[in-house]
């Protein structure tokens, strides 16, 4: 047998107790907390498609976005006018298409949007899609205007010159001012115009350490380090929990960004236009005309791309965020909030999380109880199911192992011929590559699992939690 990973906590008890029952617990949770947990993450995979289209009409909750998104918000104004008047706006991300000049007219054919996308400053727009259109798309040249302002906080010098008060400067909040020319005699839009933006979301603080103290950065960065994502919806009190950093253990989150942040060995090919590719053009003739390909990048070991839901309770979307990394806890011990993650990469790592020991001597006798993996709990393959990127944010799946591989037929000669398939949901997930890392994961983990309960007579020491795996 080896250690897989090992988390172990020794504490203080009373001098009165003389031994104490140790579980092992070797899961997450129960099979039954699983399969609630399951329900959440595919309710909120279902969600995530929702935020392609843009509320309109209705109360809406902002949303918030981590990494890399497709997402629309609402819109919270509209306005026609039988003009146009051009004014320069001064900080914003401008996707023009004609309209740059004054221009008149007499049947209400400029129709003007103020849209807001998500809370916080994101880092920028990389594309847009205007009835699932591009925004420069031929059709859509008889006169568009869309400026983004990535944090907020100031109005638009076109929708102020066109009537719009000075006073809708969205703080706190990513927004597009927009004007559409409407063509009244071969209608370009389907009502008001769904626009949706591909984007790199929130900046957000560093986790710093000059060789004595941890801190955070005053400027903020892009980022979708899971460590600091989770750090930055712990602190914010804008739309996050809004802690001080006095409960926060900075060494813990310094450490876990650190694991998140090593690269993978190889590059791999990219795709989408959230990376900077669209779509391959199919000709009237047929033919296809091919988008010029992205160069290969290096990923890192957790990454999370998420599109939070501000309604939603903070302690859920906590939870949400540590799903994007490996049996990753967030910990409440000592007045402090930390973040345990570990990832040895050789047996050294991996020893040294061993804290405490075990022996014989230890064990009450006649109190040991093992268990292994049974068919409700062991897998021979897993679905995952995520929001490609690649694909520009479409519900896929991968799944691992392929059928007919041979560590697919081992495991299936293994479960007596009985495909033992499971799913899961990875909304903080967006690419294949750690989606299938995932599956593959829950699938090992599965078929090396180990529980084990026993009364231990150490007094004054308690084992909180030992995760252990069979090789």
């Amino acid at each position: 047998m080896a250690i897989f990973t090992a988390i172990a906590t020794a504490i203080g008890i009373s001098t009165a107790v003389l031994s104490t029952v140790v579980s092992l617990a070797l899961t997450v949770a129960s099979a039954a907390y699983q399969r609630s947990r399951m329900r959440k993450l595919q309710a909120e995979m279902d969600k995530r498609k929702q935020v392609n289209v843009a509320v309109d009409g209705e109360p809406f909750y902002l949303p918030i976005v981590y990494g890399k998104a497709k997402v629309s918000g609402g819109k919270v104004l509209h306005k026609l006018r039988s003009a146009y008047t051009h004014a320069t706006p001064v900080g914003a991300q401008t996707f023009v298409n004609g309209l740059a000049s004054n221009q008149s007219g007499v049947k209400n054919e400029f129709l003007y949007v103020q849209q807001a996308i998500c809370y916080g400053e994101i880092e920028s727009v990389i594309d847009i899609t205007v009835d699932d259109k591009n925004w420069d798309d031929a059709t859509l040249q008889h006169g568009q205007r869309i400026h983004v302002y990535r944090a907020g906080g100031v109005a638009d010098a076109m929708a102020t010159a066109n009537g719009i008060p000075a006073t809708n400067t969205f703080t706190n909040t990513a927004y597009a001012s927009m004007c559409f020319k409407l063509n009244r005699d071969e209608y370009n839009y389907n009502g008001s115009p769904n626009v949706s933006f591909f984007i790199k979301g929130n900046k957000i603080r560093d986790i710093l350490f000059d060789g004595t103290n941890y801190s955070v950065s005053v400027t903020k960065t892009y980022s979708n380090n899971p460590a600091r994502v989770l750090l930055d919806y712990l602190t914010n009190s804008s739309y996050g929990k809004g802690l001080s950093l006095n409960f926060i253990d900075l060494k813990s989150f310094y450490n876990a960004k650190l694991i998140c942040d090593r690269a993978l060995p190889s590059t791999y090919a990219q795709d989408g236009r959230v990376n900077g590719r669209r779509p391959d053009v199919e000709n009237e003739n047929g033919t296809i005309t091919s988008q010029p390909a992205l160069p290969n990048t290096t990923l890192k070991l957790y990454e999370c791309n998420a599109v939070l839901d501000s309604e939603r309770p903070i302690r859920e979307n906590i939870e949400l965020i540590l799903e994007s990394m490996a049996e990753a806890e967030l910990i409440w011990s000592g007045g402090k909030y930390s973040l345990k993650l570990d990832a040895p990469q050789n047996n050294t790592e991996q020893q040294a999380l061993v804290v405490a020991t075990i022996t014989e001597d230890d064990i009450i006798r006649g109190q040991m109880q093992l268990e292994f993996p049974d068919s409700s709990t062991r897998y021979t393959q897993c679905v995952a199911r995520f929001m490609n990127e690649f694909e520009n944010f479409v519900d896929d799946t991968v799944i691992w192992p392929p059928v007919f591989s041979t560590v697919y037929n081992t495991y299936l000669a293994e479960d007596s011929n009985i495909v033992l398939k499971t799913e899961v949901y990875l909304p903080c997930t967006s690419d294949p590559y750690h989606a299938l890392a995932k599956a593959e994961q829950m699938v090992r983990t599965s078929r090396r699992e180990m529980r084990a309960k026993f009364a231990v007579g150490k007094k004054r020491t308690f084992i909180r939690t030992w995760r252990y795996y069979c090789c």
